[in-house]
């Protein structure tokens, strides 16, 4: 009977406080995990909008350059030019074979 009694009134409180312990922390950990995942997919987000904004600004300088000086420009010139940002930034690097 006693044995009975001290398992009733201690090892399963026990036993539930301890399940529902784990499953709190379980969930706290997946909640910071979760908000740690937004945070990086923000700053990476950020980064590509950056990269993007950045790489439409130089094309769109390039052509409008490129579009007012046409006239006077050889394609000699224009691959000279192409060359030149080819070095200054990697993105270009393949832009050459559209001329």
């Amino acid at each position: 009977m006693r044995r009975w009694l001290y398992i009733l009134l201690v090892m399963i409180p026990c036993l539930v406080g301890s399940v529902w312990i784990v499953l709190w922390q379980d969930e706290q950990q997946q909640q910071q995990l979760l908000e740690e995942t937004r945070l990086f997919a923000n700053i990476h987000k950020n980064d590509l909008d950056r990269f993007l904004a950045e790489t439409t600004t130089k094309l769109e300088t390039l052509a409008f350059i490129v579009s007012k000086h046409m006239a006077m420009l050889s394609e000699k010139d224009i691959n000279n030019i192409l060359q030149q940002m080819q070095k200054h930034d990697v993105r270009f690097h393949h832009i050459s074979f559209f001329f």
